[in-house]
């Protein structure tokens, strides 16, 4: 019953937020790209619209730095659309060693790109019932398969133990 409480609570959490203070839907625009960056070295360009890392479709901005981060492949596959083109661009991240919030040291994935909002415009929804714990319950799930599928990574030495903190 505890780890069902906890999945549960989660759900509720996300449900409460998404209810009350919104959900992001703002689309992926790369505002910049880094020289001599992973990114410009896969051709990603200044206002592609990315809407899917690792068959993971992105729904927001935030999506594209928590795919990334997920990640636990040597190449990441983004899916952008280009004018009125949908092309697939393989990426392999640079590992660079930075701080997180409590000091400690991690290994962070970067491709080079900074995002901007589509249009310049910030779309942030209150979704209903329905719609929100559609969504809630999307979150944990990936967030619990993304842990596992780390875990096994981790297992079999195809991820970086330095993200493990706390």
């Amino acid at each position: 019953g505890g780890p069902l409480a906890n999945f549960l609570l989660a759900i509720v959490i996300f449900l409460s937020i998404y209810m009350f203070v919104g959900k992001d839907f703002t689309p992926a625009l790369v505002d910049e790209v880094q020289k001599d960056s992973p990114a410009e070295t896969a051709g990603l360009m200044k206002n592609d619209v990315i809407l899917e890392i690792d068959n993971n479709k992105v729904e927001s901005i935030l999506d594209v730095s928590k795919y990334i981060t997920m990640s636990t492949d040597d190449i990441i596959d983004f899916r952008v659309k280009r004018s009125y083109d949908e092309l697939t661009l393989k990426i392999k991240p640079d590992m660079v060693l930075s701080e997180d919030n409590l000091g400690n040291k991690i290994n962070k994935r970067i491709v080079g790109i900074k995002l901007g909002a589509y249009n310049n415009e910030i779309n942030h929804v209150k979704l209903g019932p329905i719609k929100a714990i559609y969504h809630a319950a999307n979150e944990v799930y990936y967030v619990s398969i993304s842990s596992l599928k780390y875990i096994g990574a981790m297992i079999f030495g195809k991820a970086d133990t330095s993200q493990l903190g706390g």
